[in-house]
């Protein structure tokens, strides 16, 4: 850990100091549940395409109302507020919002309010949690770019700093002014962490407005797939809301897209899983094949399981099969009542998600 503490950065003494506020915020908000990432669902990648296209329409139309008659700029000036957050290094388009609110996180990046906006002489903090939006910022390096789209401008970021931190410590804030991107860390969690990723871009220049048309808002196909699960076993509740379940990482295979990462397709993905992995365990513990035959109908179920209490005694890793944006497989592995280490697939054919592979050792 000692390492991965270690500051990046490019010393500046002009930076003016703050406490990191946001990092209290989220702790907060993370606290309602030890895996909190995992409670996205499909409207979470729907809302956030939908605010893009908000945004998009919103600047545009301030840019027309402002632009000069002629056409020139000259009556147009950057608007600091809610606007859309580019990142071209890791491809990412996310929108912007006022406010820390588990409804805000859910959809889009949120602004602290107790911070100014992102721009020439004020510095802003934008949150996002892991395992979404942020999930790839750990792999900026300085004097990557950062992009804040606002009506009549672009304002334009210079990564200099990052560093893993706790809430409350104070950061350095650009005297140019900038922003800083804040997450959990390790990024790729799927569980609670008091420990923060924050990367620090100063403020470099705007550059001037243009009609929106071309941000790359991505095209992932959210997975709604069909669980085959009975009615009477869904009715128990299989999620984590409603089982206790030690959560440990997420990792993709290397043919998994950036921006599959950087989208609620990926925690999506990983919660039907877990559906699945909660109805083999309530399945087992009453020993009802005929429930297990209809969600992983082509697998033979390990001796000596059945009618077994299992709970997890080390945390449930999840891996993620994409093929660019296209989900083939996850397989989940932990450790059950302490001596079975067990791993479980369940592979996309069609419109269906079913477990095809049980490995108990």
């Amino acid at each position: 850990m000692k390492e991965s503490r270690r500051r990046h950065s490019r010393r500046n003494s002009g930076r003016r100091t703050w406490p990191l506020v946001i990092g209290i915020a989220l702790v907060i908000i993370a606290g309602a549940g030890v895996a909190y990432p995992l409670f996205w669902n499909a409207r979470s990648a729907a809302g956030a395409r939908k605010l893009i296209a908000q945004q998009v329409s919103r600047i545009n139309a301030t840019q027309r109302k402002n632009l000069a008659s002629n056409g020139t700029t000259a009556t147009c000036a950057p608007r600091l507020g809610p606007g859309i957050l580019e990142i071209p290094s890791l491809g990412l388009t996310a929108p912007v919002e006022q406010g820390l609110s588990s409804a805000t996180l859910d959809i889009a990046v949120g602004h602290d309010p107790g911070t100014g906006w992102p721009g020439p002489g004020s510095t802003g903090l934008l949150a996002a949690h892991d395992v979404s939006f942020f999930s790839q910022i750990n792999l900026l390096k300085p004097g990557d770019v950062v992009n804040y789209v606002v009506p009549c401008g672009t304002l334009n970021f210079k990564v200099v700093d990052s560093i893993v931190t706790h809430p409350g410590q104070a950061l350095p804030s650009p005297a140019s002014g900038g922003v800083l991107l804040d997450t959990c860390w390790p990024p790729n969690a799927l569980f609670f962490t008091p420990d923060r990723y924050v990367v620090t871009a100063e403020y470099v220049g705007t550059s001037s407005p243009a009609k929106v048309t071309t941000l790359n808002t991505g095209s992932i196909t959210i997975p709604n797939y069909n669980l085959n699960i009975p009615s009477a076993l869904s009715a128990q509740g299989l999620t984590l809301t409603t089982n206790t379940q030690l959560m440990g990482t997420m990792s993709y295979s290397s043919s998994t897209s950036t921006s599959f990462k950087q989208s609620p397709a990926a925690l999506q993905f990983a919660g039907d899983g877990l559906q699945l992995w909660f109805a083999l365990l309530h399945s087992i513990a009453q020993n009802r094949t005929d429930w297990i035959s209809n969600f992983a109908p082509q697998v033979s179920l390990p001796s000596g399981l059945i009618g077994l209490s299992l709970h997890s005694t080390q945390p449930l890793e999840v891996y993620e099969a994409i093929q660019g944006r296209t989900p083939s497989s996850l397989t989940m592995t932990t450790t059950l009542n302490g001596n079975k280490q067990i791993s479980v697939t369940a592979t996309v054919s069609g419109g269906n998600l079913q477990i095809t592979s049980i490995a108990v050792e």
